[in-house]
């Protein structure tokens, strides 16, 4: 898929996920494993702001069981992503 995705933590335990796709098309319905809460997008590529379509509306994400994957998750419209955990 050549994805990049990695974590971040702060002194203070703040989390943040960076999540960057060098893929060169858009990858839909993407399905990303990470911890139970909730996520606030905090850069999306995609944002038409920055050339993007404006696909991926939502501004809060919540990672929640997914029958689908039966993991920990959800899944999204990927290209690049900076997600911070805030709760």
């Amino acid at each position: 898929d050549n994805l990049i995705c990695f974590k971040r933590t702060s002194k203070n335990g703040k989390e943040l996920y960076a999540l960057i796709s060098f893929n060169g098309a858009d990858i839909y319905n993407y399905f990303l494993k990470l911890p139970r809460g909730k996520y606030k997008v905090l850069l999306n590529t995609d944002d038409v702001k920055y050339g993007g379509n404006g696909f991926n509306k939502k501004r809060i994400y919540n990672s929640t069981n997914n029958k689908k994957y039966n993991q920990q998750g959800f899944e999204i419209k990927l290209t690049c992503l900076y997600l911070e955990k805030i709760n």
